[in-house]
């Protein structure tokens, strides 16, 4: 199984290049040296966690519009990515972004029941 999960994560995964300021980039790789681990993999969890935290800091409306655009999104290019790599890419039920969007509105909903 942790070999279909890593198969899936590699075809899930996309490089793109980004500038960064110096003292930040040095930053980064002195924390990189100091935990063992690469700039790359230090790079990898800022950016999913900054995604997850602008993501979280929008506005009701604009966390409905975009979840289902994004999700929308990744759906129709995994499944290209899938295509490409000989196999399939089958989801039911809400997206990822959506998905979170949903516990956030119930958060919500229940902290205003309170």
């Amino acid at each position: 199984m942790a070999d279909a999960d890593s198969s899936a994560q590699e075809l899930e995964t996309v490089r793109f290049t980004a500038n960064i300021e110096l003292k930040n980039l040095q930053m980064i790789d002195a924390i990189a040296s100091r935990f063992n681990t690469s700039r790359a993999s230090i790079v990898e969890e800022a950016l999913n966690h900054a995604a997850f935290s602008l993501f979280t800091s929008l506005e009701k409306a604009d966390r409905e519009a975009l979840a289902e655009q994004c999700d929308k999104l990744f759906d129709t290019k995994i499944k290209e990515i899938y295509k490409q790599n000989g196999g399939e890419y089958n989801h039911a039920g809400l997206g990822s972004w959506q998905s979170i969007n949903h516990v956030m509105r119930k958060a919500d909903e229940e902290s205003k029941d309170a």
